[in-house]
Order: structure tokens, then C-alpha cells, then sequence
């Protein structure tokens, strides 16, 4: 007999999103990092498949966490990740959304979206999990529900229609003076509508006795600050006989970043380190944030994790594995890969974030991955950005939607 057991703050959000879930067939649950999502999740799918088959779609990384979740309670489910979507050759009788917002792009939807919204209409239920719900913008939230064909929109057969009579009309001009429709912002009814769909659980709700620090560090350094500049200015410029073209403002923004830890791309699309010995990130890391204890270290580019590794030698690796099993004092990865399903909360060390991303509910989830309830000590996370940089706008950008995420948690609490 299976003995497994909720949590007290699990069972809550399960009670709460048991009526919505048998009222509408659809129930998002907005759960921060840590806070036992998959396991509420998949007790709403005990009880709403009715002894039928469970689909549960996540990123490929958290398949095996998933599966091992399920087997703690008893549960039979098939585990997929959202590129073998396609491949279902069955009727699943309840499917599991896992970061549902990786469905949410608008105004087009994408690949995995299509193949949900041919798979779960047909489903007695749908619960959609997500840490980060739309906090890119109030539009992800059609097509996040729309897979379900239920909800709130259900009554709007395109994103178009939707937006017709949800949406603020708006224009954004790009390269060439160009106008394009933006479909970003939305009127505040959809927000209120989401909320009678929503069960929310934030870390404090689930007895976190502390929560990630966010420690900024403002690194002088004019020589890239300069670069940066230089990019800014005129999209294009002359480095070590190499040529770095920036022909577009989404492109200056990625290449003025990349300058600022010690990168670049040149019009090749070779990646190259800026200079030898113009490094100030690995310097400070040397000598104001590496205290020897186990430390994770991510960036947005491949060249920087070269960068790192080859700095730091012996003790650091990119095997998230050999770094558990405790042979290197440093790991480097990268965030897009490793902020969703990964536990770092085993760390005693703090994370550093060499550089940032550009997506604010990447951001969010990063900063939580060494949380954890049972931790009692403030948990460090440094964020290194070059004075008067690109950076510090981008870590104001990306602060702010974490900020905006939080506050829609606490709207919806279970």
C-alpha cells in the first residue's frame, strides 16, 4: 500500500483546485519554484482521470524527476517532453501541462501548442503548471488556455478575434522605420477573468523560512563599457582583425551584453573572447565571490561557459552530475538550460549569474533554483553587470516582471 503524503500547502492548493478543475475541466496552478507543483499536480490527475491514463508533458531535462514523483505515489503516467508531443498515439484520459508557458507565444502559436490543442479538447481534464505565468506579457495567456479548449477564451476560435476585443491596439516601429502591429498589452479584464481558473502558492505560503538575495554588483571596467558603446552607437565596429556587425536593435542589444563579459560574435558568426586580459568578471569572482565551497555559475552565451571553464581549470565543470557527486567546486552552465527542474538547493555555496538573460520568467525561475523549504539561512545569488552598461537596464527590466510575477501569485492564493 502506498503511504505517500501532501504536504499541508500542497493538499491546500489540491482543495482549492479540485472545484475549478471539476467546474470548468481546466485549472492553471501558479506554484513558485520548490513548492511541489509536480505533486499537486499529479494528485488533481489521480483524482480527475477517473482510473484512466495520465499524459504528462514537461521539458526534457524534468523527465526523469517527473517519473520519479509519480512512482513515489503510486501513480502509472506517461512522462513525454513537449518536441515528442507529437508522437502520442493514444486518448490520455488527463494531461499535465509542465511550464505552460512555453505554449503561451502569440500572435502565432507554436509547434507544441498545435499538437496540444489536437490532444487535451479531448481529455476530461487539463491542469497547467507554471512558476512564471505570462510574466512577458497579458498575451501568453490565450494561447496557454486555448490548448485546452476550455477556459476562459474558450469562445475564441484565433488569437486575432481574441485580441480584438481583449487587447490594446498598439504599433512598434523596427529596423528601417518600419510600424508592426504589437499584440503584447491587454485590457486588466483578462487578468481577473485567469484569476477564477487560478490556484497560486507562493514560497512563504509553503513555509520557506527564506527566499533568494539578490546581491547586484557593479563592476568598473570603461574599456568594455566603451566597446558597448561603440556598438551602440554604430552598429558596427573593428576588433583584433575581426569585424562585429549589429544590423539590427534586437542585435545591438545581444552584441552591446556579450561585450560586457568579455565575448563577441564576429559577422561569421565566429565567437571569440574581446581581448587577452580584459576579463573583470572572472577577476571579481576571483577575488570578492569565490570562497572555495560549491558555487553555480550561469551565463547566457556558449563562449563565456568556455570562457569560465578554462579559467577555473580543475575546478570547475559543466556535468551537473560529477559536480553533485562533489569532484569540482564549480559549476558552469547555462540559464536558459537549468532554470526549470533542476534542484540546487543541496548547494552551500551561492550562485552567480555571469551574465543575464533578456526574458524575464527565465530570470524568475533561475533565481529559485536554490530554494528550498527546509533552508534557514539566506541564500545568495550575484549578479555581475559592468557599470553604466547595457546590463543594468536589462537587470531592471527582468527585476521588474519578477516583481509584476509575484504580486499576480499573491492575487491568486489557494
Amino acid at each position: 500500500m502506498n503511504d505517500f503524503k501532501l504536504r499541508p500547502h500542497q493538499e491546500k492548493a489540491v482543495q482549492a483546485a479540485k472545484p475549478i478543475l471539476e467546474r470548468s475541466g481546466v485549472v492553471l496552478l501558479a506554484m513558485e519554484c520548490r513548492t511541489g507543483k509536480t505533486f499537486s499536480a499529479l494528485e488533481l490527475a489521480r483524482m480527475g482521470a477517473k482510473g484512466g491514463r495520465v499524459l504528462f508533458v514537461t521539458k526534457k531535462a524534468a523527465i526523469s524527476s517527473v517519473v520519479s514523483d509519480a512512482e513515489v505515489m503510486g501513480l502509472e503516467v506517461t512522462v513525454i517532453n513537449y518536441e515528442a508531443a507529437h508522437k502520442v498515439d493514444f486518448k490520455p484520459d488527463f494531461v499535465v501541462i509542465d511550464e505552460c508557458h512555453r505554449v503561451s507565444a502569440f500572435p502565432k502559436m507554436g509547434k507544441a501548442a498545435k499538437v496540444l490543442r489536437e490532444i487535451c479538447p479531448r481529455a476530461l481534464g487539463v491542469v497547467l503548471l507554471s512558476a512564471t505565468p505570462a510574466i512577458e506579457a497579458g498575451s501568453q495567456w490565450f494561447h496557454a488556455f486555448h490548448v485546452t479548449g476550455r477556459g476562459p477564451f474558450a469562445g475564441y476560435a484565433s488569437f486575432y478575434k481574441w485580441h480584438k476585443d481583449f487587447g490594446i491596439p498598439a504599433k512598434i516601429r523596427i529596423a528601417g522605420g518600419q510600424e508592426v502591429n504589437d499584440y503584447s498589452s491587454v485590457r486588466p479584464e483578462v487578468a481577473s477573468a485567469v484569476t477564477r481558473y487560478t490556484v497560486s502558492m507562493t514560497q512563504e505560503e509553503a513555509d520557506f523560512k527564506v527566499k533568494a538575495e539578490v546581491v547586484p554588483h557593479l563592476i568598473e571596467c570603461p574599456q568594455l563599457l566603451s566597446l558597448g558603446n561603440s556598438i551602440h552607437r554604430d552598429g558596427i565596429i573593428k576588433l583584433d582583425n575581426r569585424t562585429v556587425v549589429a544590423e539590427s536593435p534586437a542585435a545591438i542589444l545581444q552584441k552591446a551584453a556579450m561585450a560586457c563579459g568579455s565575448t563577441l560574435i564576429d559577422e561569421d558568426g565566429e565567437a571569440f573572447q574581446v581581448r587577452e586580459g580584459m576579463f573583470p568578471k572572472l577577476n571579481y569572482i576571483d577575488a570578492r565571490v569565490w570562497d572555495g565551497r560549491s558555487h553555480a555559475i550561469f551565463t547566457q552565451y556558449i563562449m563565456e561557459r568556455e570562457l569560465l571553464l578554462d579559467h577555473f581549470g580543475d575546478y570547475a565543470t559543466d556535468d551537473m552530475e560529477a559536480f553533485r557527486r562533489g569532484e569540482f567546486r564549480l559549476f558552469v552552465g547555462s540559464i536558459k538550460s537549468y532554470c526549470e527542474g533542476v534542484d540546487l538547493s543541496w548547494l552551500d555555496g551561492s550562485m552567480i549569474l555571469y551574465s543575464l538573460t533578456f526574458s524575464g520568467s527565465t530570470y524568475a525561475q533561475i533565481l529559485e533554483r536554490m530554494n528550498n523549504f527546509k533552508r534557514t539561512e539566506p541564500i545568495k545569488i550575484h549578479v555581475l553587470m559592468i557599470r553604466g552598461s547595457v546590463e543594468e537596464s536589462i537587470f531592471k527590466a527582468v527585476s521588474n516582471k519578477q516583481n509584476f510575477n509575484n504580486s499576480f501569485l499573491k492575487r491568486c492564493r489557494a
